[in-house]
């Protein structure tokens, strides 16, 4: 019989305690047809690479920042601003 530690289940545990997701709020700008408008995102990152790059990157909210320091508090995540 298999013990606990040896389950599927577990290993996906510790994997999951292991693994910890950078979330930021970024202010971006977008231009085009002689305008420029400006937006906030929240974004959520895997790690920084040894020299100081944020990889993985996925845009998790897109929106005014009040917008996203909601979406922020309703999902329970502690951003940092960039």
């Amino acid at each position: 019989m298999a013990s606990n530690t040896d389950t599927g289940e577990d290993r996906r545990t510790k994997n999951e305690r292991s693994y910890s997701m950078i979330y930021t709020i970024e202010k971006r700008h977008e231009f085009g047809g002689g305008t420029m408008t400006t937006h906030y995102e929240v974004r959520s990152y895997t790690h920084i690479t040894p020299i100081g790059i944020y990889a993985n990157g996925k845009t998790l909210k897109s929106g005014t920042k009040k917008q996203c320091e909601k979406y922020c508090r309703a999902k329970e995540i502690t951003p940092e601003e960039r």
